[in-house]
């Protein structure tokens, strides 16, 4: 078996080049209108203080903005939010196939605050129809160099944090809930999702939610995540899903060097996951691993799926997946799962070096037997579980 290197990716992250804060500059506090229309405000602040400055949302102020906030070519700027950015429900008038509520692009930018961001999403989730018609980030971003830190999001449409082509980036002590008060559950509200990027690190978050917790896409590598909390109906910490009916080849459907560690879940339809589609797209999962997991009622503990989407896809074909798993290791997983584990490898294109161990699961009750589920092993090299 190869060598999985943790020390390199460790490394990298030590030297996560996360530039320094913002500098002292321009001040651009976002006037709010108690209860109007804050859009303009907010436009006009980063207007001003795109380039060394600070924009601040108050403490104790409540901030509505009606249209997306899409904010580019910010240098060196610090976003304070100690106040709470709202995006009403409006009737529904949102084009969300365009892009997020809220978008930041640039270069050294520090996101902090003790305030929040949320979209009225028991609204969306209440109303099934106009749900379909979503499929946008609360906050999107797209830097070299930065943070996010301490910021709540909440009741998010659908997915909260997004980071696409974003690199040298740490996350830390963040809050992301989407937890509904009715029969209708949060659908697609992903906690953290990141993709085509590197040095990535997400350490110490709570994440409440009806999707992934934490989803890492094409295209990213070196991304450490540590000290997690998953819960409500979360669908679990995943790689992918890859490989999608035109997806490119290559590096934008490869995930390598990631390492997730200290990770409870409780509540979660899934644990941990990795997702293929089961198309012609070239790429590989590589040099991934899970160590000290903790389960607490969760549905399924383990799920290697590279038939996804099978189902809903006329141009998949059932094990053909061409995402080449490899240097792949979980170990440390204990807790209760109702069921069990799920392996279902390509044909196509075995998966290689694949090891579980100390794999301490029970069913329902701590005296039951975690049950084991085998769709394709055949020539996959995996060691740790037994298929029956």
């Amino acid at each position: 078996m190869r060598t999985f290197q943790l020390v390199p990716l460790l490394a990298s992250l030590l030297a996560v080049r996360l530039g320094s804060a913002a500098p002292t500059g321009l001040k651009c506090i976002v006037a709010t209108t108690n209860g109007g229309n804050d859009t303009d405000n907010a436009l006009s602040a980063f207007s001003r203080c795109q380039n060394g400055g600070a924009v601040i949302f108050s403490a104790n102020s409540s901030y509505n903005i009606y249209s997306n906030l899409n904010i580019n070519n910010l240098k060196d700027v610090d976003i304070v939010i100690d106040g709470d950015v709202v995006f009403p429900y409006n009737d529904g008038k949102w084009d969300l196939k365009r892009g997020a509520y809220f978008s930041i692009q640039g270069f050294n930018v520090h996101i902090s605050g003790h305030g929040s961001m949320s979209s009225d999403g028991q609204r969306w989730w209440d109303n099934r129809t106009e749900l379909s018609l979503v499929y946008s980030l609360l906050f999107s971003i797209s830097v070299d160099g930065g943070s996010l830190k301490d910021v709540t999001f909440k009741n998010s449409a659908a997915a909260n944090v997004g980071m696409r082509d974003t690199s040298n980036f740490k996350v830390s002590r963040i809050t992301v809930e989407a937890i509904s008060n009715s029969t209708h559950p949060p659908r697609n509200t992903d906690g953290i999702d990141m993709s085509r990027g590197s040095n990535v690190s997400i350490h110490d978050v709570t994440i409440l939610n009806g999707d992934d917790c934490i989803a890492i896409g094409g295209g990213a590598s070196n991304v450490d995540i540590r000290r997690v909390h998953c819960g409500n109906i979360c669908h679990g910490i995943s790689i992918g899903s890859i490989g999608a009916p035109g997806s490119p080849n290559g590096t934008l459907s490869t995930v390598s060097n990631v390492h997730f560690e200290d990770v409870s879940l409780h509540g979660c339809t899934n644990a941990i996951r990795l997702k293929s589609w089961a198309t012609p797209v070239v790429g590989a999962i590589r040099n991934v691993t899970y160590s000290n997991i903790t389960l607490e009622e969760v549905g399924f503990a383990i799920t290697i799926d590279q038939n996804y989407g099978v189902g809903s896809c006329p141009t998949c074909v059932k094990s053909h997946s061409m995402i080449q798993i490899e240097d792949f290791k979980v170990s440390g997983v204990r807790g209760t799962t109702t069921q069990g584990v799920t392996l279902d490898f390509s044909a196509a294109m075995p998966a290689t070096d694949v090891v579980f161990e100390n794999i301490d699961i029970a069913g329902p009750t701590l005296s039951s037997n975690a049950k084991i589920h085998c769709g394709n092993t055949v020539g996959s090299n995996f060691t740790g579980i037994a298929c029956p």
